[in-house]
Formats: C-alpha cells, structure tokens, sequence
C-alpha cells in the first residue's frame, strides 16, 4: 500500500457559509461548532461559487502492510504523512493563491 499526500488548493472557496457567525460563537462558549450546514455561492444560491480547484500532490509514501503496527509504527506513519503536506502546502501556497493562508492542523 501506499499513500500520497494531496493538498486541494480552493475547495475551501466553493461555497460560502452563511450560518459561520453562529458556529463561532458556539464554538467559543461550548467548544462545539455547531450551525445549520447552509452552503452556498456569494449570490446566497445552492451553487458552488465555481472557483478552479488546484490540486498539488506529494511524494508516494509506502507503506507496509502488517496486521497489527505498534503505536510507534503509526505515529511515525503520521508524522512523515503531515510533514509532506506541510511541505507541499509550503512549496505551492504562493503559486496557487494561497500565500496569506496559513496550514493549521486541529487535534
């Protein structure tokens, strides 16, 4: 098996939400975001805003199969997957119109 890491440039920008300010502020007193999952373009239509998705890949990671890794083995497994999606996100965020974002991972 193997992985490849693939960073979607834009699918964040298909849809607009217009419920966000409820879902911040429940995510700020409970901890939980919830909010009525309305999405659509800037005109308030159900349709995407049809922004152009780039997508950027990552170098193959290959993987052994084994019927049951330790911790460690998956950890390692993580941490080598999240490093070349940072590294991509990093390497094309300029080029594909990303550069005031920032890359952040949620526990």
């Amino acid at each position: 098996y193997d992985l490849v890491p693939t960073v979607f440039f834009h699918a964040s920008d298909q849809y607009n939400n217009p419920g966000r300010c409820l879902q911040l502020w429940t995510y700020s007193k409970t901890g939980i975001p919830v909010g009525i999952p309305i999405y659509c373009n800037w005109l308030l239509m159900p349709f995407s805003n049809r922004t152009p998705i780039k997508v950027a890949l990552g170098k193959r990671i290959a993987v052994a199969k084994k019927d049951a890794p330790t911790e460690a083995e998956v950890n390692e497994l993580h941490y080598e997957f999240y490093a070349e999606v940072w590294r991509v996100f990093e390497k094309y965020s300029e080029e594909f119109g990303y550069g005031d974002r920032e890359l952040f991972y949620v526990p």
